[in-house]
């Protein structure tokens, strides 16, 4: 290759290099390029188009090594979706790592937050295979509503499955009634739920989400709820059902979930829509493919941008992140415990996974720290949990490993556990050992037969005499 060629070859592949760089600089490098590192890195980049071929590994180090200088936030991905929604959040369910969000942390008058909470608690709380009997109170509920008859019994599993389907507000009511005892006290024990889960921004005043200026959530809040309720198998199943047989006494009807991601977006498994101002709609989606699970939240947006503000934000998730694992089964941890005199590897027992960008060059993980005792005595199995690496990565998310020994630790062996051993490992000895104390039994027992029939003997003759 000629000079001239060799220096076109090196513009060209240092060309795609600063480019591929700047994919992950993106608009860092742009809010940075008034400082002297980024005006720095920027001549780095220039200088890359008139290196040769031979000089390309010199500058890709410096460029990396150059690059790793700038403040990233590494999930803030080029390109976001623009929404319509007031409010929007998109949370990967294993972990809870926030993908995307837009006003996530601006309280909102949300229905859906009660309806899912409320048929949260009956799920846990509840009899889904009693019934409930309906209340004046509950019948005369306004909004949406099943028309439930004063003093008629149903089913409860039938009225949590109306609620998501349906948003009933009576059924909402009479359930309340049937777990809590009354209005108020099942109205403590939401509350008391989102304060358990975390929920700052969150106060419920009625099961229903009829409008009270004194309620309100907000998307972060109501994602940590979802991603709560659908780890119970039990909810999350009803919140994936497109439809339901309702039965009324004598009376059948089939009523269909109105949420139509269902049918727009393939990889939809639940969900749940709702709105107290016919103008602001609001929806929960959960959607899975091939392992990577999202929770969409989508909060007052105008009901014709509903869908596409969801399939847009999960499109985003599904495009732009990936499950991979952060620590694989076995893997060893690089610490040590000491069992007694025994020094150990710590290991974690299975995949631990997580959610990253598509482009594997970046790095998440922002620290991790250990909490291991400096010293435990035996016996210790390896199925016992004996410390935790706790990962913090850039977005903020804190994933805590158990940790493991990679071997079972015993007792420390006694003189006579040593001999125990022995024996067992040598089955020849063991034989000849259980012979011999079977003989020296059986000579003890002839010498404690003779001396008890001599001393018969005697006494026999001292009778006679």
């Amino acid at each position: 290759m000629s000079q001239s060629q060799d220096f076109l070859a090196g513009k060209r592949i240092g060309h795609r290099l600063k480019v591929r760089l700047a994919f992950y600089g993106g608009i860092m490098l742009k809010e940075f390029e008034s400082t002297p590192t980024a005006s720095f890195i920027n001549k780095i980049f220039r200088a890359g188009n008139k290196l040769n071929t031979s000089s390309l590994l010199a500058y890709i180090m410096l460029a990396f090594f150059c690059l790793s200088l700038l403040p990233m936030n590494v999930f803030a991905l080029d390109n976001p979706p623009e929404v319509s929604a007031v409010s929007a959040i998109l949370m990967e369910a294993r972990r809870g790592q926030i993908l995307y969000e837009k006003e996530v942390d601006r309280k909102l008058h949300i229905s859906i937050a009660n309806k899912i909470m409320t048929a949260l608690l009956v799920v846990e709380n509840g009899n889904l295979d009693s019934d409930v009997t309906i209340s004046k109170e509950a019948a005369s509920t306004e909004g949406s509503l099943l028309w439930l008859k004063v003093g008629e019994k149903y089913n409860v599993r039938q009225l949590v499955c109306a609620i998501l389907i349906t948003s009933a507000n009576d059924a909402a009511q009479a359930l309340a009634e049937h777990v809590g005892g009354s209005t108020k006290k099942f109205t403590e024990m939401m509350n008391n739920k989102a304060k358990e889960l975390g929920l700052q921004n969150t106060h419920f005043e009625n099961p229903t989400g009829l409008l009270d200026e004194n309620q309100y959530t907000t998307a972060r809040d109501l994602a940590v709820l979802v991603r709560y309720a659908i780890s119970n198998p039990t909810f999350s199943s009803m919140f994936a059902y497109r439809g339901m047989t309702w039965i009324d006494g004598a009376n059948y009807d089939y009523f269909i979930n109105g949420n139509e991601m269902f049918q727009r977006y393939e990889p939809t498994e639940g969900g749940k829509i709702g709105f107290n101002d016919p103008s602001k709609h609001s929806i929960v989606t959960t959607a899975r493919k091939s392992n990577q699970r999202l929770i969409c939240i989508v909060l007052d947006t105008p009901p014709g941008k509903l869908y596409d503000d969801s399939i847009k934000i999960l499109e985003y998730g599904f495009n732009n992140y990936t499950s991979d694992i952060l620590v694989f089964n076995g893997q060893a941890v690089n610490k040590t415990l000491k069992i007694g005199d025994t020094e150990v590897n710590l290991v974690s027992n299975s995949d631990v996974i997580y959610s990253r960008p598509t482009d594997d060059f970046i790095d998440l993980i922002k620290s991790i720290s250990f909490n291991i005792p400096e010293h435990i005595s035996p016996p210790v199995t390896k199925s016992t949990v004996v410390g935790t690496a706790n990962y913090i990565l850039f977005d903020g998310t804190v994933i805590n490993v158990p940790l493991y020994p990679d071997r079972d630790v015993p007792l420390p062996k006694t003189a006579s556990s040593l001999f125990i051993n022995k024996l067992t490992e040598n089955k020849e000895l063991l034989y000849l050992l259980l012979i011999l104390l079977g003989i020296e039994g059986l000579l003890i027992l002839f010498n404690i037969l003779r001396a008890v029939k001599k001393l018969f003997t005697r006494n026999r003759q001292q009778i006679k005499g």
